[in-house]
């Protein structure tokens, strides 16, 4: 999983207090994008992620002395990955439109 990547949640049971930090919360079966891979809990080295279109509370972190702000994150394990990210040039994307405008033309 990266970022872009499209996944699906497959485990939606939030405690209470984690469903506060964010402003809407995964469902299980529903595809969602990735912004961002990061450490998430450094004890147990999990990934996290954060999603398109929900967000988490800004924190402050700490480990090993260092400390700075995140955003709060799911764990990985929450989420399948079902599509890596596409990687498309312009000049192919305009391709697409060019073809698609001679299609709705007709």
């Amino acid at each position: 999983m990266q970022k872009g990547s499209i996944v699906v949640c497959i485990n939606d049971n939030f405690t209470a207090d984690n469903i506060t930090m964010f402003n809407k919360m995964p469902v299980k079966g529903e595809l969602y994008m990735i912004r961002e891979v990061m450490i998430g809990d450094h004890a147990r080295e999990e990934l996290g992620v954060t999603l398109e279109d929900i967000y988490g509370k800004i924190i402050k972190y700490s480990y090993k002395g260092v400390s700075k702000e995140v955003e709060y994150h799911f764990v990985m394990h929450r989420f399948k990955e079902v599509l890596p990210p596409i990687e498309i040039k312009v000049a192919e994307l305009n391709e697409i439109v060019e073809t698609m405008d001679i299609c709705l033309s007709r």
